[in-house]
């Protein structure tokens, strides 16, 4: 949180760095050649800035087992997400958002996701291609239009919801212990 517009120059030749946790700055773009010499890097965090898209390199990072993007003004995925072979989580929540935008992104491609959050997105549906990831085993979906009506948006998910054992979708929360939609107040 110091406000950064940009890393610092040089910062590209940090080949062993594993973290960057760029939070809470001014970042309206990443610089997708700095980003994409960091190839050691397992952990990223650049949320809470005023990103909107996502550089290609960033994709191209194969260790890369955490991202964080969430609170930025992203609208579309890049098709290159599915080259992160290796990302088991991924917080988008608090962008732009759309089902056509997260459709781009073949999300269902990235097979070691374990965890995705896209609450307080724009999506109007749920991309079903997202029932197809294997590991799923968190997915938060509550604050987007399409949360309102629970039970049409969990419907094409029935196999998820057997493997996924938490998923929140507005003010219901899918339980698989038991195999009902529970409703609570907040998300969990």
């Amino acid at each position: 949180r110091n406000r950064l517009a940009a890393l610092p120059k040089g910062f590209g030749t940090m080949f062993k760095l594993t973290t960057l946790d760029v939070s809470g700055n001014l970042f309206k773009d990443i610089d997708g050649p700095m980003i994409g010499s960091l190839v050691s890097l397992t952990s990223l965090d650049v949320s809470d800035n005023e990103i909107a898209s996502f550089p290609k390199q960033l994709c191209r990072l194969s260790k890369l087992a955490f991202l964080d993007y969430g609170r930025n003004r992203v609208e579309e995925l890049p098709e290159t997400m599915r080259n992160l072979g290796e990302l088991a989580t991924l917080r988008l929540n608090a962008n732009a958002l759309t089902a056509e935008g997260v459709e781009k992104g073949e999300l269902q491609r990235v097979v070691s996701l374990e965890e995705l959050a896209l609450d307080d997105n724009k999506m109007l549906w749920l991309p079903e291609q997202l029932a197809d990831l294997p590991r799923l085993k968190k997915l938060t979906l509550s604050h987007n239009p399409c949360a309102a009506r629970v039970d049409d948006c969990l419907e094409p998910f029935a196999d998820l919801r057997r493997r996924c054992p938490h998923i929140t979708v507005g003010a219901a929360k899918f339980d698989a212990r038991d195999g009902a939609v529970v409703w609570c107040l907040r998300d969990a």
